[in-house]
């Protein structure tokens, strides 16, 4: 399984063992992000990377992407991503 180190919907790092994710978190990450966290990638995708509906901003019709993912380059529902 893989465990990852993570601030919200963003990945700080990525790890084979839960053991190591945790002691980089607390040797290297901590200061910087306090706030971060250590879950398996399993539990990132299903519970807090979840996949959300948008709607395509130029036919109107509802597309699923990940949270992380809203807003950005990848996100129909922009503008940004019909750009070019």
């Amino acid at each position: 399984m893989n465990y990852i180190i993570h601030r919200g919907t963003r990945i700080i790092e990525s790890f084979p063992s839960e053991q190591g994710a945790k002691c980089s978190l607390s040797r290297k990450w901590k200061k910087k992000y306090p706030d971060a966290e250590v879950h398996s990638r399993q539990y990132f995708n299903e519970h807090i990377d979840h996949l959300v509906e948008v709607n395509n901003l130029l036919s109107g019709e509802p597309v699923k992407i990940r949270a992380s993912e809203v807003g950005g380059c990848c996100d129909p529902s922009t503008e940004r991503y019909h750009c070019c």
